[in-house]
């Protein structure tokens, strides 16, 4: 009779959604990654879930994704200048016991009858190889202003109730954990590693050989009464070999340690300019390595009518080669990818890996211009003493070319022009993503299943995105300037980065960061720089940014032009100088 008491008194299970929250521990099995094949939505091509299988965690820029299935007061929540602080939403290092800078927002896109998600954002790079936990608590108010009663899946947890669909131990034990940090009503909860994503990318760093052949197939020289840019003197097209990891040029193939496997060699595209200083005085000061901006390439800012990124002016008034290449991924002839993979999720790899391919290119590109006799041919013999090497990226370059300086350590001095990281998060906010997002709308209207899709993504973009590469960037000289409003490359993923190396904030500046360390220009080797182009700010949400010129603007400035060339004078190496007087740089006051 006691026995049939006790089965009549035991609690029915409660269900639990695989998708009420992403990710979780839950999707870990054997120590590595396994996100079921049938757990994420799919257009035409499946996600290739088997290529996670070789990590042992997610993202150090994992973004989190509830479905708490109520409409959320935004202005509950953390923002992306509150990272610091105690707030509604919260990351916590388990293996610590410390809380972590988080911020968190509701998804800004229009909804229809869905109740938007909520997503939670790291505030600076996570720790790797850590456990941690993102929790929402009842500090959190929905659009009534009343606070959030726990989910029914949590109160399951907190009370070591069954959960129908999931692990309860587990589940019963991060409650119990949580408990005894002293965290207070708690809403829901996720926990979940934090794995290295990089892999990939260091492997084909490390097997990047120099070059072996290259070919200079035009020469345009205004002496010769050649048509080129004002202050060219000469400008140089041409190629060179170099190894590619792409199988038909598409994707890398892994193998089953989760590795690149050589598939061969592609050609790279080559450009070099020099400028009329070089002309002027015999010799360059320095070779830089150049990196362009998102869908474009080298020929867009070196051979561009009008020098509209004023990266021409700039090499003459520093008296430089630049040296470049294509980005591969992001660059205007890998359109057709990003277009592809926008068409067809399951595709993210082909731009991912492509990315990853486009670092090791301008690793070759290195090696090519130290390691071969590419400075000693006719046009460019005698210009050059091989002792002094730097690095200018813009946008994409900047962004990409933090990953570059990370895997090298020949060039000394980068300057990283309105840079970020955590694509995942750039995405949506990006003023390019308005036409990429319709087509991601064609196969996926659901906002939290595209959500859910982004969150994952990041495991892709994590080969080469610049946050897995953050102790190697954090041992590098480089200037990081960013723009007050960016609406191409959102400021907080600046700032994430900047967090994550533990750069300092150098005065005078617009604001200073939560979490940076401020200081003035004086006996720096890296640091963080604001400009300021006097625009409208972007909605805070993650939507795309209206085209405001913020992230263009500062670059052509003579201050910032200034600034770059005397950090990577090797007269003056490293040097942080402000020349916009007692102020941050604006577009009123921008230089001498």
């Amino acid at each position: 009779m006691l026995w049939t008491l006790l089965l009549a008194c035991k609690p029915d299970p409660v269900p639990f959604d695989s998708l009420a929250v992403f990710p979780s521990a839950e999707l870990m099995e054997g120590g590595v990654v396994a996100i079921p094949a049938d757990l994420l939505p799919v257009a035409e091509t499946p996600t290739p879930v088997e290529r996670l299988r070789h990590r042992d965690g997610f993202s150090v820029v994992q973004s989190t994704v509830f479905d708490l299935g109520v409409a959320i007061d935004s202005a509950s929540l953390p923002t992306a200048m509150e990272v610091d602080q105690a707030g509604s939403v919260q990351i916590w290092d388990l293996d610590t016991g410390e809380r972590l800078p988080a911020w968190a927002e509701v998804d800004a896109y229009p909804q229809d009858s869905e109740v938007p998600t909520l997503l939670v954002r790291p505030g600076s790079v996570l720790p790797l190889g850590h456990r941690v936990a993102v929790v929402v608590t009842d500090q959190v108010l929905d659009v009534d202003g009343n606070p959030l009663s726990a989910t029914d899946w949590w109160s399951a947890a907190q009370d070591e109730i069954p959960l129908e669909g999931a692990d309860s131990e587990h589940w019963h034990a991060l409650a119990q954990e949580l408990a005894e940090l002293g965290i207070e009503g708690i809403v829901a909860a996720t926990d979940f590693p934090i794995g290295d994503g990089t892999a990939p990318m260091r492997a084909m760093a490390a097997q990047v050989q120099t070059p072996s052949e290259y070919t200079l197939r035009k020469v345009r020289d205004s002496e010769l009464g050649d048509s080129v840019q004002p202050q060219t003197w000469r400008l140089i097209e041409g190629s060179f070999e170099t190894d590619t990891w792409l199988l038909d040029d598409d994707a890398l193939v892994l193998d089953d340690q989760g590795l690149p496997v050589l598939q061969g060699s592609e050609t790279a595209d080559l450009m070099i300019l020099v400028p009329e200083s070089v002309r002027l005085a015999g010799s360059a000061k320095a070779v830089w390595i150049f990196g362009h901006g998102i869908f474009s390439g080298p020929d867009d800012y070196l051979d561009a009518d009008g020098d509209p990124s004023g990266v021409v002016a700039l090499a003459d008034e520093a008296q430089v080669i630049v040296v470049g290449t294509r980005w591969r991924g992001l660059t205007r002839t890998d359109l057709p990818s990003a277009v592809a993979a926008g068409n067809d999720f399951g595709r993210i790899p082909e731009v991912t890996d492509k990315l990853a391919q486009g670092v090791a290119n301008t690793l070759a590109l290195l090696k090519l211009v130290t390691d071969t006799d590419l400075m000693d041919q006719e046009p460019l013999a005698g210009l050059w003493d091989g002792a002094s090497l730097g690095y200018y990226g813009i946008s994409l370059g900047g962004i990409q070319g933090a990953t570059f300086m990370a895997l090298q350590e020949e060039v000394p001095y980068a300057v990283l022009h309105v840079g970020g990281s955590a694509w995942s998060t750039m995405l949506e906010r990006s003023a390019n993503w308005t036409v990429f997002e319709e087509l991601v709308l064609n196969d996926f209207p659901s906002a939290k299943d595209r959500q859910i899709l982004y969150a994952v993504s990041q495991l892709y973009w994590d080969t080469a995105d610049p946050a897995g590469y953050t102790a190697e960037l954090a041992q590098r000289n480089t200037l990081w300037q960013y723009s007050i409003g960016d609406e191409q490359v959102p400021n907080m993923t600046t700032e994430l980065l900047a967090r994550g190396t533990e750069m300092v904030q150098i005065q005078p500046s617009v604001y200073a960061v939560p979490g940076l360390d401020q200081t003035v220009y004086e006996g720096l080797r890296s640091g963080v720089v604001q400009f300021d182009p006097q625009v409208a700010i972007p909605d805070a949400g993650n939507r795309p940014g209206e085209t405001s010129g913020a992230h263009n603007n500062p670059r052509v400035w003579e201050g910032t032009r200034l600034q770059t060339a005397t950090y990577l004078d090797p007269a003056t190496p490293g040097l942080i100088q402000n020349f916009c007087g007692n102020a941050p740089c604006s577009q009123d006051n921008s230089g001498p």
